[in-house]
């Protein structure tokens, strides 16, 4: 008996609808796979949401 796990689908999320989607697509995939789904939930600091807001654009 084969009891290896299959590698896990990971995807990252953010609320934004591209993320959504990315989540739609792994949730089926870690289903056909029969693999475990991990979501890493990805967040911008203020700091460096105020850093990037005000750098100047190359």
């Amino acid at each position: 008996m084969n009891t290896t796990l299959p590698a896990p689908i990971v995807v990252g999320v953010d609320g934004s609808p591209c993320s959504d989607l990315a989540l739609d697509w792994a949730i089926e995939e870690a289903r056909l796979r029969r693999a475990p789904l991990r979501l890493v939930y990805v967040v911008d600091s203020p700091a460096r949401a105020a850093r990037t807001a005000t750098s100047p654009t190359r």
